[in-house]
Parts: C-alpha cells; structure tokens; sequence
C-alpha cells in the first residue's frame, strides 16, 4: 500500500495532512489508528492529527496539543462538554453514524496559520478501516 510521505524537516503535514492521511488510506472508528504508529494505513481523527504534526500516531507534542484544541473548539465552541480534547474528538470519531467525510471536512475546514501545510503529491489506493462511506 502506498503511503503518504511525510517531510520530518518541517513543523508536522498540520490538518491538511491528518485529513490525506484518512482520505488516502482509511478512517478507524473504536479504534486509534491501523499499522504501525509510525506509518498508519488508517487512523481516526486524533491519531491522524498526532501522525500529521509529529510523525507518530501517539505523540503528544504542544504542537499536536494546540490542534486538537483548535478541533474541540470547533465542535463544542464553549468548551460545555465535561471531557478533555482527545476525549471529545475521540467520542465525535467514533459516533455509529459519523462517516469518513465528516472527519476530513471537520480538518479541512479547520485552519491552523501558525504551522506550515505541505502538500502532498503522492498518488495512494484508498482502504477502509472499519467503517466506510
């Protein structure tokens, strides 16, 4: 399977590359992310975001930590909701219904001006993790 490459030389693929990581190589739903952290085939939301900023679906940097603040903002603006941001965008993923578009229309709407965006040109098949649309 192809893989979308990742550039370590730069701050992280930012939103846009957590959403070529689903749109390219699947969504996980119940589940963090497929394959290796290092190189996911398919990733939920927060691992997608880990894996853009940090190359590793697990990371936990402060860049990582002010994205997936920026997405709970999105989703639950006055922060009403009593879980922490991965909690929330964890739970959001993962609700039966959601589909994989919702999740890369939520990270391709979302913009982050204070990390770079790299664009990715590397033609990949795209597989399914558990749920698809």
């Amino acid at each position: 399977m192809a893989r979308i490459p990742r550039d370590s030389s730069t701050a992280g693929l930012s939103l846009q590359g957590a959403a070529e990581l689903i749109s390219r190589n699947g969504w996980c739903q119940g589940m963090p992310y497929l394959g290796p952290p290092e190189a996911p085939r398919a990733a939920g939301l927060v691992a997608a975001v880990r894996w853009a900023c940090d190359g590793h679906a697990e990371a936990d940097s402060p860049t990582t930590k002010r994205l997936l603040a920026q997405l709970r903002q999105r989703l639950d603006p006055h922060c009403t909701a009593a879980f922490s941001d991965v909690e929330l965008l964890a739970a959001w993923n993962d609700v039966p219904l959601r589909k994989r578009g919702d999740v890369v229309q939520l990270l391709r709407g979302c913009r982050a001006p204070w990390l770079p965006t790299v664009s990715i040109a590397a033609p990949a098949r795209a597989t399914h993790a558990m749920l698809v649309d």
